[in-house]
């Protein structure tokens, strides 16, 4: 009987230091093995202005624009790339009537058009999680 209680005290002993090992360890593994969040960055592309697509009259459109973008090199592919980035904005901008700029439904379909052309100037760099318009004038 006593030496039963010994085998009981040892498998107990044993059994939580196990469970104590386990439980304990995992959750720092993990966190170490955690990947690093991306990077976020906020850009300013600076107003642009450009005539629009309307016949007849002359239409003008000036834009202002903050896009947030993921990534690590992805600010810097921005600052060597923003010739492209501003001449993508300026042809999908010249590429529009003054219709079709009105709207609110008309701005997001610029904003995503804008962030399919961005994510292909940027290409691996990063990618443009969101656009915010700052200023949009049509005369």
């Amino acid at each position: 009987m006593r030496m039963l209680r010994f085998v009981i005290a040892g498998l107990i002993v044993v059994g939580g230091g196990f469970a104590a090992f386990h439980f304990l360890q995992k959750p720092g593994a993990a966190r170490a093995a955690a990947p690093k969040p991306p990077t976020v960055s906020t850009v300013v592309l600076a107003p642009l202005t450009t005539n629009l697509a309307d016949t007849g009259q002359v239409r003008l459109v000036q834009v202002g624009l903050t896009a947030t973008l993921v990534g690590d090199q992805a600010q810097s592919a921005w600052n060597t790339h923003l010739a492209a980035i501003q001449d993508a904005t300026i042809g999908a901008l010249r590429a529009r009537t003054a219709a079709q700029l009105n709207g609110a439904q008309a701005m997001g379909q610029l904003a995503a058009d804008l962030e399919a052309a961005y994510d292909k100037i940027l290409g691996d760099a990063g990618k443009v999680r969101a656009i915010y318009f700052t200023q949009f004038v049509v005369q």
